[in-house]
């Protein structure tokens, strides 16, 4: 029941956001990481946005096409 309700909310636009907000967290944010010499946060916010990024790309894809 609760996959459901998630699989018509998670749209192409809902993907869309998601990306953006992998990228963003992967090339703004981790730059200002990187300026304040946190580099443990800077990895740790790369890895969120690819997470992210692949994340919501797989779910969108199990959710379209089943």
């Amino acid at each position: 029941m609760l996959l459901r309700g998630a699989r018509g909310a998670f749209t192409l636009v809902t993907v869309a956001v998601f990306v953006a907000t992998g990228l963003f967290m992967i090339f703004v944010e981790a730059k200002t990481m990187a300026k304040k010499n946190l580099k443990m946060e800077e990895r740790l916010v790369k890895a969120a946005g690819v997470l992210y990024i692949v994340g919501s790309i797989v779910l969108y894809a199990l959710f379209s096409f089943r």
